[in-house]
C-alpha cells in the first residue's frame, strides 16, 4: 500500500512538471528548426529618430540536439545582433541582444535578424534558419512635404513649388541639392523652393533626388525622393 501510494505520488510529480514545462514552452513560438523565440518580433512601439534604439530576443533550442549559431545577418546595415557563439543545449534559453538605427526611416518600419545554425545530429551537422524582426512606428523629428510634385506646363517654361519642412523642434535648412539638371532648388524660411524647366525634361514622370543639408544633431542631412508629374495637358 505504501509503495503503491509512493508511486501515485512520483506519477502526480512527474505530471504536474510535464504540464508545467508544456506551458512554458508553449510561450514560445517557432523561427526555424528547432529554435523558437517568446516572441519573433520584437515591436518598439512608437519611436522617434535614434541612433542606439536597444532590445533583446529571448529564445530556446526545443529540438534533442545541441546546436551552435555561426552566423547573424541584417536586411540592413541599421542593425547589429549579438548572439551566443557557443553549443546550445537541448531545452537550454538563451538570449541575444540588438541594437537598431532608425535615424531617416519614417512610418512602420521592419528590420530581418537571420540566424544561421547548425543542428549537432549524430556527430553530422545539420543547417538551419530562423528570421527575427525588429518593427516600430517611426516617426521623424522632421519631414518634408508634399511626397509628390505636379508642374503645369506654362507658356514661360517653369514652375516652382514648395517643401515645407514640419518637425517638433525647430531647424535650419542650410542647403537643398536636386539630383535632376532641369530642376534648382532654393531655400526661403522653412521651405526647400523646386524650380523647374518643362524645356529640359519631357518625361512624364520622373524620381527626383534632393539631398538637404540641416543643423539637425541627430540627422544633419536627409534624402527627399520626390515623385514628379509633369502635367502635359492641365492649364494654368
Amino acid at each position: 500500500m505504501v509503495k503503491l501510494t509512493f508511486a501515485c505520488v512520483v506519477v502526480s510529480i512527474l505530471f504536474s512538471v510535464g504540464i508545467y514545462l508544456t506551458r512554458e514552452r508553449a510561450e514560445f513560438v517557432a523561427a526555424g528548426g528547432p529554435l523558437a523565440s517568446r516572441a519573433r518580433v520584437a515591436d518598439l512601439g512608437r519611436v522617434g529618430w535614434a541612433r542606439d534604439l536597444h532590445g533583446s530576443f529571448h529564445l530556446i533550442n526545443q529540438g534533442p540536439n545541441s546546436i551552435v549559431i555561426d552566423h547573424v545577418m541584417q536586411s540592413c546595415d541599421c542593425a547589429s545582433a549579438q548572439f551566443p557563439r557557443r553549443a546550445i543545449s537541448s531545452l537550454e534559453e538563451f538570449d541575444g541582444a540588438f541594437t537598431w538605427d532608425t535615424r531617416g526611416k519614417m512610418g512602420p518600419a521592419v528590420t530581418n535578424i537571420v540566424l544561421n545554425y547548425t543542428e549537432i545530429v549524430s556527430g553530422t551537422k545539420v543547417p538551419h534558419e530562423a528570421i527575427l524582426q525588429i518593427a516600430g512606428d517611426v516617426h521623424p523629428d522632421y519631414y518634408f512635404e508634399p511626397q509628390c510634385l505636379e508642374f503645369l506646363r506654362s507658356e514661360s517654361g517653369s514652375r516652382r513649388a514648395r517643401l515645407k519642412v514640419t518637425c517638433d523642434t525647430p531647424i535650419k535648412i542650410l542647403q537643398a541639392t536636386p539630383s535632376h539638371p532641369a530642376f534648382t532648388a532654393s531655400i526661403e524660411g522653412d521651405a526647400v523652393v523646386v524650380a523647374y524647366d518643362r524645356h529640359r525634361l519631357d518625361a512624364p514622370s520622373t524620381d527626383l533626388i534632393i539631398r538637404v543639408a540641416t543643423d539637425h544633431q541627430t540627422v544633419p542631412t536627409s534624402t527627399l525622393r520626390i515623385l514628379v508629374v509633369n502635367s502635359l495637358e492641365a492649364k494654368l
